[in-house]
């Protein structure tokens, strides 16, 4: 999970402007934290402590994560179907 945040605010100057070097300092005066490592961040603590992943990411959302961007992996039927309930959870007002 370190590794992932750490990547993250990595990327964080360059997520809305790439660039095609491998040189350039890894961290600058804009580098941050950003949702996705928010998000994973919730994920892993669902995951952790046994908690409900929907009601999870909705109490992050409650603290201003207005953008979820989940991915999966493969993209079959049967993962899409597995990951309805989560889905229909997160849809509840």
């Amino acid at each position: 999970m370190l590794g992932a945040i750490a990547g993250d605010v990595v990327g964080s100057t360059r997520e809305f402007n790439p660039i095609k070097t491998k040189a350039f300092d890894l961290l600058v005066d804009d580098s941050h934290i950003t949702d996705d490592s928010v998000l994973t961040i919730a994920v892993g603590m669902a995951i952790a402590g046994g908690l409900d992943l929907a009601e999870t990411l909705r109490a992050y959302a409650r603290e201003g994560i207005g953008h979820v961007q989940l991915v999966l992996d493969p993209i079959t039927r049967e993962s899409i179907e597995g990951f309805a309930a989560v889905l229909a959870e997160l849809d509840r007002d």
